[in-house]
């Protein structure tokens, strides 16, 4: 007798209608991923329903990994990458043979990896997908009295994160979205602490550094670096994969620097994060610049700017040509005075275009340009192309080399007013 598939199954439980499955084949066919990973991102179920109608499907069990405790010479036998790449958790091991949960059952090629890595015959289970990650992360990371600790930190209900590719949609991805489970794991909610605490302390950047037996976290507060606490080394891939979920990074490369973006939106405010992943010798380190616009587009008289040396600085940028250079160290504030005097400087009359790495904030009615060195859309090059855009002001967020040095004073020589900074210790 032919085995039913997963969505007549589904759909004789009354979990999605024909309509539904039909949607979901349509867009699995673009996607090319199993149809129960599309149903599942379509909203129609949960990833529990998924492992319910596999486990009878399949005609086995259902299983919940946190009912295990599998020895550290069982999770010694299947790595810890192989588990996260393939969504699967080593149970129990009983003679020659060893069990496993997948959220995906029919992924033989994973099954066999098993196999032929530990020398055993494997039996199936499924789990949830979540429900696997979970596991994961508990048994791989850092002794039991760590994960303890972490599993009492408070989770933080109002925040939620917005992911990369999605900022710009205005669509929010939760905790529960992620997780689907009303408590969120330890490794997010400790992830969640780490931002939030920041945010709350008015922080410009978080470092995340891995040492030698333990992750340093750093705070830069009005351009100074100051420790702030530690976690154990142990679960320090764990948190740094969970920071690349929510900025859209591939959490598989851990060998070359990333970029990123992702936003919290935290008792009603919006900061936006950039975020930057380093490859060291004892493990990646994160970099987070919070970018809060609600603290950071200040008016001028607002700036802190004293009378001295307002008045000269009203006059240089109250002229209708030439270069206005600000400078200081890495989170001084460069950039908001920048955008504080363009903010004095917008008129209707007044053609505006900035050059940014990246874009920090958008500006109503202010042409704003993003850099992108990797497809050629350098400093010196955009600010070439946008000499003849027919501009009054030009905004370029920061002079790196020669290049953008000469460009720049050419165009405040020839009737623009040309804005920028340089990143100095000083003035």
């Amino acid at each position: 007798m032919k085995k039913k598939k997963l969505g007549e199954i589904l759909i004789e439980e009354g979990l999605i209608t024909q309509e539904q499955l039909n949607n979901a084949l349509t867009l699995q066919r673009e996607q090319k991923k199993r149809i129960g990973k599309v149903l599942i991102a379509l909203g129609y179920v949960n990833d529990y329903q998924i492992a319910e109608t596999i486990s009878k499907q399949l005609s086995i069990p259902i299983v919940d990994c946190s009912n295990y405790s599998p020895s550290k010479e069982l999770l010694s036998l299947v790595p810890k990458e192989l588990a996260e790449s393939k969504t699967l958790f080593p149970l129990e091991q009983k003679d020659k043979n060893i069990l496993i949960a997948m959220a995906d059952p029919l992924d033989w090629q994973a099954s066999d990896v098993v196999s032929f890595g530990t020398g055993l015959k494997v039996s199936l289970a499924v789990a949830p997908e979540n429900n696997i990650l979970n596991a994961i992360e508990s048994a791989y990371s850092a002794a039991g009295f760590t994960w303890d600790i972490l599993k009492e930190l408070p989770a933080s209900e109002d925040a939620e994160f917005v992911r990369g590719e999605d900022i710009d949609k205005k669509h929010s991805v939760s905790y529960q979205a992620l997780y689907k489970e009303s408590e969120a794991p330890p490794i997010v909610k400790l992830v969640t602490m780490l931002i939030t605490d920041a945010v709350g302390s008015n922080a410009s950047d978080i470092h995340i550094e891995p040492r030698d037996n333990h992750v340093q976290v750093r705070h830069r507060r009005d351009g100074e670096l100051k420790n702030i606490q530690s976690y154990p080394i142990q679960i320090h891939n764990s948190v740094i994969s969970r920071i690349k979920i929510i900025s859209n990074l591939d959490i598989t490369n851990r060998r070359f620097p990333q970029d990123g973006r992702s936003a919290l939106r935290l008792k009603g405010k919006t900061v936006d994060l950039r975020v930057s992943t380093l490859p060291s010798v004892y493990g990646e380190k994160i970099v987070l610049r919070l970018l809060d616009p609600s603290t950071s587009l200040v008016s001028l008289k607002n700036s802190g700017i004293s009378d001295m040396v307002m008045a000269p600085l009203i006059d240089i940028f109250s002229k209708p040509q030439g270069l206005l250079l600000i400078t200081g160290p890495t989170g001084s504030g460069k950039t908001t005075t920048l955008y504080s005097i363009l903010r004095q400087l917008q008129r209707e009359t007044k053609n505006i275009i900035t050059i940014e790495d990246p874009v920090e904030y958008k500006l109503k009615d202010i042409t704003q340009v993003g850099i992108n060195e990797a497809i050629g859309l350098t400093f010196a090059g955009v600010l070439r192309s946008v000499l003849r855009q027919d501009p009054d002001i030009i905004m370029v967020g920061e002079i790196r080399d020669l290049d953008t040095a000469e460009v720049a004073a050419r165009a405040a020589l020839t009737g623009h007013l040309v804005l920028s900074t340089l990143h100095t210790n000083d003035t």
